[in-house]
């Protein structure tokens, strides 16, 4: 029996696809598929993908023996020979079921013909890779003797906590509307920004201090449990066999009888999750992330690889600065820096850091003094100031494309800030750091 759309019949002209239901069992067909380049597959090419061969890997010479045992002449096998050599010089590697599935529904079904390349393959398998090292990190955190609460009595203990959950109940969100739009490639891009971008490079970063206090918060645990279950219980229709296996460790809830499978435990529904959603909190989030990404660059820029400076954070916004006092300890530690603390509006700026605006009302400061050396500095960045105006001025005087004026705009911002440091390292030699009574 067909669903129909509640908004009434489709118009004329138009398909509306019929809504999912138990009842009705649905097969979706994706375009052609052709090599990276857009060719079409073909033995004479020697551009054809087994998916065999990308699942388990093939050595090079087990794709040549192939080529040679068809039926082409010698020209063409010739031909094919050569491009199969330069596209695949060591072989395919193992790839796995899980990850050309991934990568295939990542592709959509109702766009274009799809471009598959190894490379893309790989790249899935990598984040299948990543997903099984957050889940040993969480099984390690969580520990033998823990005992998950029920999930609708999961309450976070600190804004981090409930960030995660509010991108949780997003994915949730964004994996229903792919399903039930037929449009695969939200779904897997929901997931892979949930689980890379959300939980591994920020959470699971950020709540690692947090897990060595003691006694242990109970709140994290409780929320990266939570972030698992659910998270495999999301991927499973997409990737089957890795998210099974991980499931499978996940100690059960109690008075929840587990589900002998994750493919047939219930799938989390947006509905369900939606009272974690905090929209205005991970608005301000994302602003501890941009003053993140500024201090990683300003720690790149005076080559800190193992220093932790600390930070100063001035808004010319009152209300601005109590945005960053909630995040203020997983702000240090994404950012690798020591105590990070906020300047009074108005106040002066202490001398000799290093500054970068983050806004037009947000300044952030990061202490220099003892922790380089100037003299050194100055002329490394002397050195990589005149290797990046030699490219500059060499793109400069060809005839530039879309692509290039984009460089050229990257290039002009790196030099602006190269001579930027040249001027804190030169204040720094000058007269000595002023913090004022500051405290950090």
């Amino acid at each position: 029996m067909e669903a129909r759309d509640p908004e009434g019949p489709p118009k004329k002209g138009s398909w509306s696809p019929p809504l999912l239901t138990p009842l009705c069992p649905q097969v979706l067909l994706h375009p052609m598929v052709r090599d990276r380049q857009g060719r079409k597959m073909s033995k004479s090419l020697g551009n054809v993908l087994d998916p065999r061969d990308i699942i388990s890997g093939v050595e090079m010479q087990v794709l040549q023996e192939k080529l040679r045992s068809g039926n082409l002449d010698p020209a063409e096998l010739a031909i094919a020979a050569a491009a199969q050599k330069k596209d695949f010089p060591h072989g395919i590697p193992e790839c796995g079921t899980d990850a050309l599935r991934f990568t295939l529904c990542s592709h959509g079904v109702q766009g274009g013909d799809l471009r598959l390349s190894v490379s893309e393959v790989q790249s899935c398998r990598h984040f299948c890779n990543k997903i099984w090292n957050a889940l040993r990190f969480i099984l390690n955190a969580l520990g033998e003797k823990f005992v998950p609460q029920p999930a609708e009595e999961l309450s976070p203990s600190s804004p981090v906590d409930a960030w995660i959950l509010s991108r949780l109940a997003l994915a949730a969100r964004e994996c229903e509307r792919g399903f039930l739009n037929r449009e695969l490639s939200l779904v897997t891009h929901a997931l892979h920004h949930f689980w890379l971008h959300n939980l591994c490079d920020v959470y699971l970063e950020a709540v690692k201090p947090v897990l060595r206090h003691s006694p242990r918060p109970l709140g994290p645990p409780q929320v990266l449990f939570s972030c698992a279950d659910l998270g495999l219980r999301l991927l499973a229709p997409l990737m089957p066999f890795l998210a099974e296996e991980l499931w499978q460790r996940l100690p059960p809830r109690p008075g929840c009888p587990p589900a002998l499978s994750v493919s047939v435990a219930p799938y989390p529904s947006a509905c369900s999750l939606e009272h974690w959603r905090q929209l205005e909190l991970e608005q301000h989030f994302s602003q501890v992330q941009e003053v993140v990404q500024v201090l990683r660059a300003l720690r790149a820029t005076y080559q800190l690889t193992r220093a932790r400076p600390r930070v100063l954070l001035q808004s010319s916004e009152p209300g601005e600065q109590g945005l960053f006092e909630n995040f203020l300890e997983p702000l240090a530690t994404l950012a690798h820096c020591g105590a990070v603390g906020l300047l009074p509006p108005g106040a002066a700026a202490p001398s000799g850091w290093a500054q970068a605006p983050l806004s037009d009302t947000v300044q952030v400061y990061m202490e220099l003094q003892g922790l380089v050396d100037p003299q050194i500095q100055l002329s490394l960045l002397a050195a990589r100031r005149h290797k990046l105006q030699k490219q500059l001025d060499g793109l400069i005087a060809r005839t530039s494309s879309e692509g290039e004026a984009e460089t050229q705009r990257q290039q002009k911002l790196e030099l602006s800030k190269l001579d930027k440091a040249v001027s804190h390292l030169r204040q720094l030699m000058d007269k000595p750091p002023t913090t004022g009574s500051l405290e950090l």
